[in-house]
C-alpha cells in the first residue's frame, strides 16, 4: 500500500504541470498527498476495522480531509445517494491495500468490486479495480510479470503489450478507469525498478498521481522502494496514514517466492476474474437494488413456496 502512497505523492506535482519525458525531478519539493491517498486510507480502514462499509468510510474520510475530488465523487460524498454510474479512475486509485489483506484471489476480487461499486457503479470501473488488484495478488503469489500480463489481458481484455513509448504521444489527460489501469499496469511491466516504474507512469503526461498510485501499488510487490523515496513520501503523509501503516504492516500478507504458475492455476485465475467482472456487469445492467425491488424478490419467493411444497 505504501507504494500507492508513493505514486500519489510523487505524481501530484505533475498532475497539472504534466511531463512526457522521464528525466524530471522525482523527489520534488512540492510533492504532496492527494485524494488518492485519502481514499486508499478509507478503503484500508474499512477492511482493517472489519466493517467493510466502504461507502461510510469513503464519505467519512473524504469529508474529513476535504481534498479536491472529481465532480461526481465530490457530489457523492456529500450526499446520501447509494452510488453513481461514474466510469472515472477513482475506483482503481484506492484499492492498493486490498490484495495485501485478502486471503485469496476470489476475496481480493470481491472486495475490489465492492469498493468500486460503492461510488463508481460502472462496468469499466469494476474491471479496472479487479485488474489492478488481481495483478498485485498474482504478483504476491510469485507470478512473473509476463504471466500476470497474459492473465489480465485474457480476463479483462486490456492491451498490455503495446509499449508506453508508442502510447504516450497521443495519450493526453485521461480520467477514465479503462484508460488509467492499462497504462499503470504497463508501467509496472516495463519498469526495471520502482523508481523506473514511477518515472514511466508519471511521464505519460496525464493524471500523473493516479496513474503512479495504481502502478506503485503493484510495483512494490516486485521492487523495493528506495530509502530516500520512502523518507520523502513519509514526511508528506498525514498522521492518519502513518498510523494506518503501522496496523497495516502488522496484518498484511507475505510475498511468495518467485515461480511460474501451473496451467491449472493460470486458467483458474483467469476464470475467477472473468466470473467476478461478469457478475458485476450483470448486476449493474439490472439496475440498483432498491428497497422496493428487495420486497418484490421476497414476495416472489413467498408466492413460489406453495408450488414447491406441492411438487415435493
Amino acid at each position: 500500500m505504501f507504494g500507492a502512497f508513493c505514486g500519489d505523492v510523487l505524481g501530484a506535482p505533475y498532475e497539472v504541470n504534466t511531463v512526457t519525458f522521464k528525466n524530471f525531478i522525482l523527489l520534488a519539493d512540492n510533492s504532496k498527498f492527494t485524494d488518492d491517498t485519502v481514499c486508499t486510507i478509507a478503503v484500508a480502514k474499512s477492511i482493517l476495522d472489519g466493517t467493510f462499509d466502504f461507502a461510510d468510510s469513503l464519505r467519512r474520510w473524504g469529508r474529513h480531509f476535504q481534498a479536491p475530488y472529481g465532480n461526481l465523487f465530490e457530489a457523492w460524498i456529500w450526499s446520501d445517494a447509494p452510488s453513481n454510474n461514474s466510469a472515472g479512475n477513482g475506483s482503481v486509485s484506492r484499492v492498493a491495500a486490498i490484495p495485501w489483506l485478502a486471503n485469496s484471489l476470489e476475496q481480493t476480487l470481491e472486495w475490489a468490486a465492492a469498493s468500486a461499486m460503492t461510488s463508481h457503479r460502472h462496468p469499466s470501473s469494476v474491471d479496472a479495480a479487479c485488474a489492478a488488484t488481481a495483478a498485485a495478488w498474482l504478483a504476491m503469489e510469485g507470478w512473473p510479470k509476463d504471466r500476470v500480463r497474459e492473465a489480465i489481458e485474457a480476463a479483462i481484455g486490456y492491451d498490455l503489450t503495446t509499449p508506453l513509448d508508442d502510447i504516450r504521444p497521443d495519450y493526453g489527460f485521461r480520467l477514465l478507469a479503462s484508460e488509467t489501469a492499462p497504462v499503470a499496469i504497463r508501467a509496472v511491466l516495463e519498469g526495471e525498478d520502482f523508481e523506473d516504474v514511477m518515472r514511466l507512469a508519471i511521464s505519460m503526461g496525464g493524471d500523473a498521481d493516479t496513474i503512479a498510485a495504481v502502478a506503485g501499488g503493484i510495483a512494490e510487490v516486485y521492487h523495493p522502494i528506495p530509502h530516500d523515496m520512502q523518507e520523502h513520501v513519509f514526511r508528506r503523509l498525514p498522521q492518519e496514514a502513518r498510523e494506518l501503516l503501522v496496523e497495516f504492516n502488522a496484518r498484511r500478507r507475505t510475498i511468495s517466492p518467485p515461480r511460474p504458475p501451473t496451467a491449472q492455476e493460470f486458467n483458474a485465475a483467469v476464470e475467477a476474474i472473468l466470473s467476478k467482472t461478469r457478475r458485476c456487469r450483470e448486476a449493474i445492467e439490472a439496475g440498483p437494488v432498491t428497497f422496493r425491488s428487495r420486497c418484490r424478490r421476497v414476495f416472489s419467493r413467498i408466492r413460489s413456496i406453495p408450488a414447491m411444497l406441492k411438487a415435493v
